[in-house]
């Protein structure tokens, strides 16, 4: 008799990869401003970036496997483009919530609401490299000098800036950054990369994304942490300019443990990691509104097995059961998708 296949539990696995990734110190590893010239992780097809959670996980898959192409696709889009995967290739997981329609009845007034609940689900895409007939991604140089783009940048966002101290800092009461000189610092790029991270700060205040502070060495004062110098190297990536590693050594402890305590918090910290990007390049409402849309996903979309082993089991598919709307519907609410589908 077969016994029963083991239900996944997809955050654990996430959750666990970006621990090991925070422990062995790979998450910035490769300067996160290296992707500026190759662009974040995209569609192939319909060329549309992969943001929060996994933008993380793609780029530390390309880190570990070589990879310096960023389209991805999945088997299904590949096939019917015209490409084939490579043999022996392994697909990597990406993650989306979808969700699930349920009807509640009231146990007095016998009258029933419909309800919909946030369920994660994975899918699987391949690099650009592993796919065969796909001409190689063409780079050009950057039209944007990093420096420059940060200038119009704090003008543009009209951050209160105030010069002096021998440190850093975000100050929620007075609303303003604090920086010492520029001389203080050993280059141009130096400088405005810890602004970039004191600004990712700024924007938590409650008139802008409204995060929770909390106070030093508390728990949440080291995630918001996790969620600055996460958007600092998505910004980074974007936009080139050299993110501030110095914050993660510090905070590395209190990360992981925190991660460990909710294994959907990476979730909500590389989520808002992207929101803080999109705020500050002025694209907020373009990502709520993508956001939003990945709720339904596309065709193009079918959750897929990797080429290996396709024959061999049937494809990925969610893990939904007859107890599982009972058990998605005690799940915390609020959850925002990411902004690209596979």
């Amino acid at each position: 008799m077969n016994k029963p296949t083991p239900k996944r539990d997809l955050y654990q696995e996430v959750t666990d990869k970006i621990i090991a990734a925070l422990e062995s110190g790979t998450l910035w590893q490769r300067p996160w401003s290296a992707l500026a010239e190759t662009g974040l992780p995209r569609n192939g097809i319909s060329g549309r970036h992969y943001n929060g959670i996994n933008t993380i996980l793609l780029f530390l898959e390309a880190q570990q496997r070589g990879f310096d192409d960023s389209r991805y696709m999945t088997f299904k889009q590949a096939s019917e483009a015209g490409y084939k995967i490579r043999k022996g290739a392994k697909s990597i997981p990406v993650y989306f919530f979808k969700k699930l329609d349920i009807e509640e009845r009231d146990q007095q007034t016998g009258d029933t609401t419909k309800k919909a609940i946030p369920y994660l689900t994975e899918y699987r895409v391949f690099n650009a490299q592993d796919i065969e007939g796909l001409e190689p991604a063409i780079i050009r140089p950057p039209e944007w000098k990093p420096i420059e783009v940060m200038e119009r940048l704090v003008k543009k966002l009209g951050v209160d800036v105030q010069y002096g101290g021998n440190r850093a800092y975000y100050n929620p009461s007075s609303d303003h950054v604090r920086m010492p000189v520029r001389g203080a610092f050993p280059s141009a790029e130096a400088f405005y990369g810890t602004l970039a991270h004191e600004i990712g700060h700024w924007t938590g205040h409650p008139s802008r994304l409204n995060r929770q502070f909390g106070q030093f060495g508390d728990e949440p004062y080291a995630r918001e942490e996790l969620r600055a110098e996460l958007a600092s190297a998505f910004l980074s990536a974007e936009t080139g300019i050299s993110s501030n590693t110095d914050n993660h050594a510090a905070y590395l402890s209190s990360w992981i443990k925190a991660l460990k305590a909710d294994r959907r918090e990476i979730f909500r910290a590389s989520s808002d990691a992207t929101k803080i990007v999109s705020f500050m390049l002025g694209r907020t409402e373009e990502n709520n509104t993508a956001a939003k849309s990945t709720t339904e996903p596309t065709p193009e979309a079918a959750p897929i097995a990797t080429v290996a082993e396709t024959r061999k089991r049937r494809p990925l598919r969610e893990a939904m059961t007859p107890g599982s709307a009972k058990r998605l519907a005690n799940q915390p609410q609020g959850w925002e998708g990411f902004t690209a589908r596979p």
